[in-house]
């Protein structure tokens, strides 16, 4: 990694000897588009995270599935077309003598399956007309979910955000270099 580093601020060297004057936008550029995406994907990340450990002490009751079903997403990009498959379940459950609907399997919601078998080994879980357990909000009854946890893929979005952060730190060593090496050349 250090021999990267070192072989790049060579090389940013290299370019600012061959023309001194030229200030270094591309740098500059980098840095400012490294942090700012890399910041909007660790702060996404980690609110979701936030949001998923509360579903860990919600109170939970009784409720009763009404629907299980596989849904199924088509993507195409260019000639590549992928389905996903998703399990989706709504159920009924009481709070303080009102009744809420809820369709949340996690809270994230983000089970994504590349088979209908693997979608339906979940909904094995909430056959229709059965009792379950339902994890709800105490501030708001009407949020609630079957399954305490999870947020995976909200962990890959803010470890993403945390190495595009780094990418942006590195960008902004090897920018210091080249603007410090700009500003010898054209002060001379």
């Amino acid at each position: 990694m250090l021999d990267a580093i070192a072989a790049t601020a060579d090389w940013l060297n290299q370019m600012s000897h061959r023309n001194k004057r030229a200030f270094p936008w591309w740098s500059l550029a980098a840095v400012v588009f490294l942090s700012f995406w890399g910041g909007v994907l660790f702060i996404i990340g980690h609110d979701a995270l936030i949001e998923v450990a509360q579903t860990e002490t919600w109170p939970s009751t009784e409720g009763v599935v009404l629907e299980a079903t596989v849904e199924a997403e088509s993507v195409q990009t260019g000639e590549i077309n992928s389905t996903s498959f998703y399990p989706h379940v709504v159920y009924h459950y009481t709070v303080a003598e009102r009744q809420q609907t809820g369709d949340r399997i996690t809270w994230n919601n983000d089970l994504s399956f590349q088979s209908t078998l693997q979608a339906k080994e979940v909904l094995a879980d909430y056959p229709v007309n059965q009792a379950v357990t339902v994890y709800y909000n105490p501030q708001n009854p009407g949020q609630a979910v079957l399954r305490r946890g999870g947020g995976e893929s909200m962990e890959i979005l803010r470890g993403l955000g945390i190495i595009v952060l780094a990418a942006g730190a590195l960008f902004l060593c090897l920018f210091s270099r080249s603007l410090l090496l700009w500003w010898r050349a054209s002060h001379r």
